[in-house]
């Protein structure tokens, strides 16, 4: 009766044991799993990171080669006789901007046209790039142009004529446009530069 009494008691020892040992390797698996997953997103962030670097470097070499094609385009101009200016023409080029006339379009509505430019930011902070002093045909008028531009951003914008404009000048009389480029700081609107006059010839 007794050898039975400790065979028993022996078997309950044993069978208690199991939960404590499985809950220890339970415990060193989690740790384990804890490990392999900060060691994985430690790996992670290092490719961003790697990834970032060189996507700031590709951002810096577009840059450098869309200076390098705007001195191109420069070079173009010049060596043509005629002095006319064309779409893709770049008339006005620093540190800080690059701009390209991109032509002439007449107002969907018959009653006007515009005088359409891109305009390049180069630098790595919020600029406004403005005209000033305009004339048309030696005539002053009140160019309303005015881009704002995000770091190493382009855009879009024009110069708009129309009929109703006391110094509206028709589109088929248009001699030579004529401006300063003016360069504002995006944030403070204190003025970074402005150009000497840059003219675009339309015959």
């Amino acid at each position: 009766m007794r050898k039975r009494f400790f065979t028993v008691m022996a078997a309950a020892l044993v069978v208690s044991g199991i939960p404590v040992m499985a809950k220890e390797t339970s415990t060193e698996e989690k740790i384990s799993e804890a490990v392999e997953e900060t060691k994985d997103s430690t790996e992670a962030e290092s490719v961003v990171s790697g990834n970032e670097d060189r996507i700031s470097e590709i951002e810096k070499q577009i840059h450098d080669l869309e200076k390098q094609i705007a001195a191109l385009k420069e070079e173009r101009k010049q060596l043509r006789e005629s002095n006319v200016a064309e779409i893709g023409d770049v008339i006005y080029q620093d540190e800080s901007v690059i701009i390209t006339y991109n032509g002439i379009k007449e107002d969907e509505y018959g009653d006007g046209y515009s005088i359409n430019f891109i305009t390049e930011n180069l630098t790595d902070k919020k600029i406004i790039v403005q005209y000033e002093d305009a004339s048309l045909n030696d005539f002053m008028f009140y160019a309303v142009y005015s881009a704002n531009l995000a770091p190493n951003k382009k855009s879009k914008d024009e110069i708009d004529m129309y009929e109703s404009d006391d110094e509206y000048c028709p589109m088929e009389d248009l001699e030579y446009l004529e401006f300063k480029v003016a360069v504002l700081d995006g944030d403070s609107y204190d003025e970074i530069c402005i150009s000497d006059p840059v003219t675009i010839s339309f015959e």
